[in-house]
């Protein structure tokens, strides 16, 4: 009975895998990705069930207890919902005498994790080894109290028999997988952090009212605001990767002579670079001129070029 429940146990580590896949469904898109969690792990406690220990006929045990605790935890209430009818229906399907302990097992554990998850204030990433531990123990104490609804006193036997190997293996494999999933959980949590990020980067970068040009370290651009694009002429993603000089080429107002662009005299000083007060510049685009200033440099009323640089 040992080696059959820890084959059952480390065939359920893939599940932390085919849940790090659902992450592509997530951004945007949190009910659809929930529905699709509760099928996988719904999904994972059948398949778990179709390779029990058969203790005798009608009496099984399988991993869906950490299935579907961790189902709780991770995925709330409605992957927990979707998880539960899956393996539910399957377990009423399969019958026997330990259908009503097989069905209770289901609904018991999955509750354990939901308030496992309600306690972390619905942050599973922020879960403790310890605290996973504790919700393998937690989760499995109530799978063998739902043994109590076998018919006695086969109830008793069944449970002096298989609480030490459960109370041994079933909660270091939820230990386990649940280490997984909620590595999995925090690398979801800083993706969308990360991707928040670029968004209000992006949504500020598009607001600012001075045209804005920013290169990268070999002076080809990398992004460009609108205003920057309508004084240039090109839309903003027709420039990216092309060189600046090509881009905003400056002239002198007066004399006409080209005038080095703030990110080389930037780049070969190690500092901030500008155009200086000796030049008036201009920069050509489709046979016209726009006066630009640096800030701060010449009178209000012309338009602004910020120019950065990054090496």
């Amino acid at each position: 009975m040992l080696a059959d429940l820890t084959v059952n146990a480390a065939l359920l580590v893939a599940l932390s895998t085919l849940y790090g896949l659902l992450g592509q469904f997530r951004k945007d898109r949190e009910t659809r990705f929930k529905v699709l969690a509760g099928v996988l792990f719904g999904g994972m406690a059948v398949a778990a069930m179709n390779l029990p220990f058969r203790y005798e006929a009608g009496i099984i045990y399988d991993g869906r207890s950490i299935i579907l605790a961790l189902a709780g935890l991770f995925g709330g209430a409605t992957t927990s919902a979707v998880s539960v009818a899956i393996a539910g229906a399957w377990r009423a399907y399969q019958g026997g005498v330990g259908v009503w302990a097989g069905l209770s097992t289901v609904v018991a554990c999955s509750l354990v994790g939901l308030a496992f998850r309600r306690t972390h204030r619905n942050r599973p990433d922020t879960i403790s080894a310890l605290s996973l531990y504790g919700l393998g123990l937690a989760s499995h104490a109530a799978m063998l109290a739902s043994q109590l609804l076998l018919p006695w006193p086969e109830a008793g036997v069944v449970i002096s028999r298989i609480w030490l190997p459960v109370l041994l293996i079933f909660p270091a494999a939820t230990f386990l997988i649940g280490i997984l999933l909620r590595n999995e959980e925090r690398r979801i949590h800083l993706e969308r952090e990360l991707w928040e990020s670029r968004e209000n980067y992006r949504i500020t970068f598009n607001s600012i009212g001075d045209a804005v040009i920013a290169t990268g370290g070999t002076g080809s651009i990398v992004h460009m605001n609108p205003v920057a694009g309508f004084l240039t002429g090109l839309k903003p993603h027709e420039a990216i990767g092309a060189p600046l000089d090509e881009v905003f080429r400056i002239v002198n107002e007066e004399t006409r002579a080209e005038v080095e662009e703030p990110r080389g005299s930037c780049a070969a000083r190690g500092a901030g670079g500008g155009f200086g007060e000796s030049h008036r510049p201009s920069f050509a685009r489709r046979a016209r001129d726009t006066h630009c200033r640096q800030r701060g440099g010449w009178p209000a009323g012309l338009p602004t070029f910020t120019t950065t640089c990054s090496t």
